[in-house]
Parts: structure tokens; C-alpha cells; sequence
């Protein structure tokens, strides 16, 4: 259920999916594979405007959680998104800065269906 919310772009349910891959209470092949999930679910709920996805995101780039290198730059992009009155269209900024920077893990959540 929480997956097909996600996928529909509902933004709270793609945070708490992604919170589950995090803690393992949702598992997946690999941890490399979970973390890089849990991380295109954070970003797609921050997308879909979740404040809590993007302070999530803020300090996972400030203290380079998730086995991501820090990145004060980015860290700050999501901090100020998440205080914005247009923070919906601010997180979009971030993740144009996070691809340009060469992000190996793409921003947009795919699950693949075997």
C-alpha cells in the first residue's frame, strides 16, 4: 500500500518508505541497493514538498550520512528549501545542483518490477 502511494507521488508516504529502507524494516537485495532507493524516495517525497524530506536531506548532505560525501553546499540548498514559503519549487534547485555535481544515484524513484 505505502509503495503504490509513493509511486502515485504522494509525498509523506515516499518519506515513510524511505525511512523504512533506511532502518531494514524493508529489505531489499543489497544494502547498496536499499540505500540508493531510500535515497530516490527522500528526494521524491522532498520534490513532492515534504519539509521533513528536506531536513532529512539537509543533514544527510551536512554530515555525509548514507555513506554520501559531505557537501555544505548542498546541505544548505536543502536547509533553505525546507524554509522557504515556495519550498516545492526551492528543492528543485537542489537536486539541479545535486546532478550537476555528477550524482551517480538518478532523483527520480523507479522500482524495478521482475
Amino acid at each position: 500500500m505505502l509503495l503504490k502511494l509513493a509511486e502515485k507521488g504522494d509525498a509523506k508516504s515516499a518519506f515513510d518508505l524511505s525511512i523504512l529502507l533506511t532502518s531494514g524494516l524493508v529489505s531489499v537485495a543489497s544494502i547498496d541497493e536499499q540505500r540508493v532507493l531510500s535515497l530516490r524516495w527522500l528526494r521524491a517525497s522532498a520534490r513532492g514538498g515534504w519539509l521533513p524530506a528536506m531536513q532529512r536531506l539537509s543533514d544527510i548532505y551536512k554530515w555525509g550520512w548514507m555513506e554520501l560525501k559531505p557537501d555544505p553546499d548542498l546541505s544548505d540548498c536543502f536547509h533553505k528549501a525546507s524554509i522557504s514559503k515556495e519550498a516545492q519549487i526551492a528543492v528543485y534547485g537542489c537536486l539541479d545542483v545535486k546532478n550537476e555535481k555528477g550524482s551517480s544515484a538518478p532523483n527520480t524513484p523507479s522500482v524495478d518490477k521482475q
